[in-house]
């Protein structure tokens, strides 16, 4: 059944953060790569639109694979900015940004960071605000603007100090 398959692409997902943590990248990738071909037979535009994002585009863009992280997250994000899917939507964008930031192209990595963190403001999720705020000083400090890659990140040491986050 489509919600037994939607189920499924869920777990999966879930399961990939530890295969990922515990460095099982390569199987982590078969696994979405199969999965990916039975989203196709199945319809699901958006499941496969996740799996582009996470783990795929995740796994090349860490492997430097850029231009694969690059297509792949980008289909995925022009399927899920047409979604409800917010965090996701959030989530590839800011994977995508991550990427072109890695490619040298500051002004559209730092345009989908910031559209990224606006999803995650209005969300209030603390932790993923660092991550983000970090990404864009990180960006900031790649164009060599110190001062506003200083000002990011004494914006978010307050709430860093009240997180309970290793990161």
């Amino acid at each position: 059944s489509r919600d037994g398959f939607e189920l499924a692409v869920a777990v999966f997902l879930r399961v990939s953060d530890y295969l990922i943590v515990r460095g099982h990248w390569n199987e982590a990738m078969d696994l979405a790569f199969m999965l990916l071909d039975e989203t196709k037979r199945n319809g699901d535009d958006i499941s496969a639109a996740r799996l582009r994002t996470w783990p795929i585009g995740w796994v090349y863009r860490h492997r430097g694979q850029l231009q694969l992280a690059k297509e792949e997250t980008s289909k995925g994000l022009e399927v899920l900015e047409g979604s409800e899917d917010k965090w996701f939507t959030a989530y590839a964008k800011r994977n995508l940004g991550r990427t072109y930031q890695e490619l040298g192209d500051y002004d559209r990595a730092e345009a989908l960071l910031r559209e990224a963190l606006d999803c995650y403001q209005e969300e209030e999720d603390d932790h993923h605000i660092y991550f983000l705020t970090a990404n864009l000083a990180s960006v900031a400090l790649a164009r060599g603007n110190l001062e506003e890659a200083r000002e990011l990140c004494h914006g978010i040491l307050p709430k860093l100090e009240l997180m309970d986050a290793p990161e």
